[in-house]
């Protein structure tokens, strides 16, 4: 027995000995094994592709009397099909609540399906058996965070295919400036980062409360606090130097200026909700 716990401890400093990349490495490998094996990260990918090709499938119908007389004259919130990606131009908090059915609500998926996966860490008592074998809390952090922006970013690819698809059967207009398109996909792309980091905190400090867990990723990945702010403050630029305004000022007419704001406050945040995770972790008990 006490020659098995000395080599169990022996394998646990040589691991932790060993530098940065070789732990990501193993850290990475671990997370990623579990996520191509956890159903959840399918489900996302397939609900990410359905909802653009729902928003789109529904825009520009008539309301249509017994007699096949038009009662209602369609609304048309979307006259491009982009429109969907993002907004024509910035946001900023509070508008037009329909201009929220974005490319913005994959960040909340991703956030739900960061519950799921650090939740069963914790519920099934996995998380002592990582931290036996790596005792940095960094590592658990930063592996959590790039699996995260993996998932964002293969939401975004599936997000992509539905609304292409469902735009092309709309016959809705693909005009666009190319530079504003790419600006615009960029600066999401950064600003997964922040939302990744933000999500691992919620649920490293939550824990096996996975219920709450979920519902902390949705009321702060909607912007709903900020928006809270922009109503009692008043609603202005400023609040950019939020992450959840910055995922707003990612529009259609982005340029560098609007691609830098994101990624000034996609690292800001991401530098900020890092070091809270570590702490959290250093200062509770895995249980």
């Amino acid at each position: 027995m006490a020659a098995a716990v000395v080599t169990r401890v022996n394998a646990r400093k040589n691991i932790c000995s060993k530098n940065f990349s070789v732990r990501i490495k193993s850290m990475l490998n671990l997370d990623f094994y579990r996520l191509f094996h956890t159903p959840a990260f399918y489900i996302m990918l397939g609900i990410a592709a359905i909802v653009p090709a729902m928003v789109l499938s529904m825009t520009g119908q008539d309301t249509v009397g017994p007699n096949g007389e038009i009662i209602a004259a369609a609304s048309a919130p979307y006259t491009n099909v982009w429109q969907v990606l993002a907004p024509l131009t910035p946001t900023y908090v509070v508008a037009d609540m329909g201009e929220y059915a974005n490319i913005n609500m994959v960040y909340i998926f991703s956030g739900i399906l960061s519950s799921i996966f650090i939740g069963h860490d914790y519920m099934s008592g996995f998380v002592k058996n990582v931290f036996t074998v790596h005792s940095k809390k960094i590592d658990y952090v930063i592996s959590k965070i790039i699996v995260g922006v993996f998932c964002t970013l293969c939401m975004f690819v599936t997000y992509f295919a539905g609304m292409i698809f469902a735009g092309v059967l709309t016959g809705l207009s693909f005009d666009v400036s190319i530079t504003g398109l790419l600006c615009c996909i960029l600066g999401k792309v950064i600003i997964s980062v922040g939302f990744s980091t933000l999500y691992v905190t919620i649920n490293v400090f939550f824990r096996r409360m996975m219920g709450l867990s979920i519902t902390a990723c949705f009321f702060f990945g909607t912007g709903l606090p900020i928006m809270a702010m922009a109503f009692l403050f008043g609603n202005n630029s400023w609040l950019n130097i939020f992450l959840y305004g910055s995922a707003c000022f990612a529009s259609l007419s982005a340029g560098i200026t609007e691609v830098l704001v994101c990624l000034i406050c996609s690292a800001l945040w991401s530098a900020v909700y890092m070091l809270l995770a570590t702490f959290i972790l250093r200062h509770r008990d895995l249980a």
